[in-house]
Formats: structure tokens, C-alpha cells, sequence
């Protein structure tokens, strides 16, 4: 849907670039992303910087961003780019836990639909 929708997709994570793109080429969909940021050590770092490094080389304004993510951590990384977040509650962490941020919370990746054009 977001591809079609002509969105630009990028992941970022705190694991392994290696364990990432292994991941969505095994899961079928590594070709929906137009970028992988993820950790190239495996020293346990913040993955935030990656996606604050990504947005300041590339002068993306804040309002062409949006974080989706399952965890607290995507909503914090979303505030340090100082852009909207939406969290679904069927990953990481549940949704009472996901509740005490200001995020947008879906219960399935099919209500991004309501909340993307």
C-alpha cells in the first residue's frame, strides 16, 4: 500500500545490518525499502543516531517523517527528529506499555491506511 502510495520506506534498527537484510529478503519484502539504517558493529547502540544522521544529510524536514515502530524506543526516536509516530501493539511491547507515550497506538498494520495517504 505505502509503496503504491509513492511513500518512501526506510527500516531502522538496533540490530545487525547483516541479521536486518537477512531478515526482509527471508520475509520477501527487503524491495518495499529504499534504505536499510541499521548497526554495522554489534556494540549495543542507539539506533537514533542513524536515523538523525539519515534525515540531516539527506535535509528532510520533520513533517515528511513519520515513525512506525512496536516499542517505546521508536516513539523516542521520534521525538529526537521531532516528527508524528504511530506504534502498533501486536510486537514489542504491549499496549498498555505503549500507552504512556503520546504516539498513535493500531492494534494491525491494516490501519495504517486510516492514518496515511
Amino acid at each position: 500500500y505505502l509503496q503504491k502510495a509513492g511513500k518512501n520506506q526506510l527500516v531502522v534498527s538496533a540490530s545487525h545490518i547483516d541479521k536486518v537484510t537477512a531478515s526482509l529478503e527471508t520475509l520477501g519484502i527487503h524491495s518495499y525499502f529504499q534504505t536499510v539504517l541499521a548497526l554495522t558493529d554489534y556494540n549495543c547502540t542507539d539506533k537514533s543516531f542513524l536515523a538523525q544522521q539519515y534525515v540531516s544529510e539527506n535535509n528532510i524536514s520533520a513533517e515528511c517523517v513519520l515513525v512506525i515502530g512496536d516499542c517505546i524506543a521508536d516513539w523516542q526516536m521520534s521525538k529526537l527528529l521531532h516528527c508524528d509516530c504511530i506504534l502498533i501493539t501486536k510486537g514489542h511491547q504491549l499496549r498498555r506499555e505503549l500507552s504512556v507515550t503520546d504516539a498513535v497506538l493500531i492494534d494491525s498494520l491494516l490501519e495504517l491506511k486510516n492514518y496515511i495517504q
